[in-house]
């Protein structure tokens, strides 16, 4: 567990088990700004599509071999656990239901919100590959990009609720937003998250310019911690 020592968070932290589950709807993350991505990111879509072929499996990434859904985070006081999951995960409401999953990120902009209409599921649709419109070379814009969807989080986590990150193949979009969510709770840099994500889910794979998006995270951490800007029930 090597991993796990480039910070002072237990062990137990970086997930196991789960708990509780409930209510309401929130969503976010639009903007009227068109800036042009220069960087051409991949078909995060197509290449979710990759693993799922590359795995033998159908578009619905359903696998023995391949969880639908990982616990990557346990909140150390509360219990509430982060889940990064796929498309079965998220449109599946006995999954959902088995892990205790109340709190649903949706890190795409085209998937639909599946239990929108549930009362047991409140929702935030955080768009990760749309960052390169928001954040620019100033801490205060990536700060403002991730706030809200930090404090969704963080507020589901302390009330020790169970919380699913998921874009289609879990890989890319959720994967990357799950490492955000281990450097944002867990105080890890770019590397280790990045090490902590693949190995409690090994398909997560930041592709294009969402590494680029980490090292903005955790530039903006150094020059103010999370635990300074959100409430210290989010981490402990």
């Amino acid at each position: 567990s090597r991993f796990y020592h480039c910070r002072s968070m237990p062990l137990s932290s970086f997930a196991w088990l789960g708990s509780s589950g409930r209510n309401a709807n929130r969503m976010a993350l639009t903007s009227n700004s068109s800036p042009v991505n220069n960087k051409k990111d991949p078909d995060f879509d197509e290449e979710a599509q990759k693993i799922f072929a590359s795995l033998g499996l159908g578009k619905e990434g359903s696998s023995s071999r391949y969880n639908s859904c990982d616990p990557i985070w346990k909140h150390p006081r509360t219990g509430g656990t982060i889940y990064v999951g796929n498309v079965e995960a998220a449109s599946n409401m006995d999954i959902l239901k088995n892990k205790n999953i109340s709190h649903v990120v949706n890190c795409t902009d085209n998937m639909p919100l599946y239990h929108q209409k549930s009362s047991s599921i409140s929702y935030y649709r955080f768009d990760i590959a749309s960052w390169w419109r928001h954040v620019k070379d100033d801490t205060d814009s990536v700060i403002e990009f991730t706030q809200s969807v930090f404090a969704f989080v963080g507020e589901a986590l302390a009330a020790g609720k169970n919380v699913l990150i998921h874009c289609l193949a879990g890989a890319h979009r959720a994967g990357t937003t799950g490492c955000a969510l281990l450097m944002h709770f867990g105080g890890l840099d770019t590397k280790a998250a990045i090490a902590v994500a693949k190995r409690l889910r090994p398909v997560i794979d930041p592709i294009g310019t969402l590494p680029e998006l980490l090292k903005k995270i955790e530039k903006a951490n150094k020059l103010k911690s999370p635990k300074e800007r959100f409430p210290i029930a989010h981490f402990e």
